[in-house]
């Protein structure tokens, strides 16, 4: 199995080497032309394009078989250090542009459910009619908060199960914000772990309820799922240490 993985893997690397030449070699194809020098460059850019997208979905490929292997993608991670943004957590798997011209207006975004104005109206943005598309769709094979998000010059797709996947998407897609423009990416994400959080459970002075509602955003901005509170110090901290508080709290 190891065997194969690897052979799949040298497959996809020599692949993903050649193609960065093609766009070289359509362009050229296109100058020896003289005659409809505009239409021949118009095609060029066309397959230029296409072929950046076939691209991107390779190395979203690649970095998948390398989550599966346990490996870890210190690419991402440097790609959106260039960028000057933080993607954190760090999505399983990411492709991000550099190219700027090729980024999306954060300026209105209009999804495609009005369901989710809510959504992103928590993480900053403005929703209204006539904005940039976002079109949601779902996918009940999905994972809970498993997402994927495709962000391009001309719209914004996600993919989920439920809302809980798109707020996950929506939240990735705050961290892509730069200088109002949003990076265009191709991004495939699933939680490790399930259980993600905070517990409050150590001696001394109680956390504030304002320092809980900052503790509560910060949570939601870095996709953590869980609270508990299991303070020592509490009357009604059950002797094992969970908590028992009475309902109307």
């Amino acid at each position: 199995m190891r065997f194969k993985c690897r052979r799949w893997l040298c497959v996809l690397l020599t692949v993903l080497l050649l193609l960065p030449v093609l766009p070289s070699a359509a362009a050229f194809a296109a100058q020896t032309e003289q005659p409809q020098a505009g239409a021949i460059r118009g095609e060029s850019d066309g397959i230029r394009e296409q072929l950046q997208a076939v691209r991107n979905r390779l190395v979203l490929l690649y970095q998948q078989i390398r989550a599966l292997l346990g490996l870890g993608n210190a690419a991402i991670r440097d790609s959106a250090q260039r960028l000057g943004i933080d993607l954190l957590p760090v999505p399983t798997c990411a492709v991000l542009s550099e190219e700027k011209g090729a980024w999306a207006d954060a300026a209105l975004l209009s999804p495609s459910d009005a369901g989710y104005h809510d959504i992103f109206a928590l993480f900053g943005f403005r929703t209204g009619d006539g904005g940039l598309p976002v079109r949601i769709r779902r996918n009940p094979l999905f994972q809970t908060e498993q997402y994927r998000l495709s962000v391009k010059k001309d719209g914004i797709y996600i993919t989920a199960s439920n809302r809980r996947g798109v707020f996950c998407a929506v939240s990735t897609l705050a961290q892509l914000v730069k200088n109002g423009k949003i990076v265009a990416a191709e991004i495939w994400d699933r939680p490790a772990e399930q259980a993600r959080g905070v517990i409050e459970g150590f001696y001394g002075q109680a956390w504030t309820h304002e320092f809980r509602l900052e503790l509560f955003s910060f949570m939601g901005k870095y996709k953590l799922n869980t609270y508990i509170y299991a303070r020592r110090t509490t009357r009604s901290t059950a002797p094992n240490g969970g908590s028992c508080i009475p309902a109307q709290s």
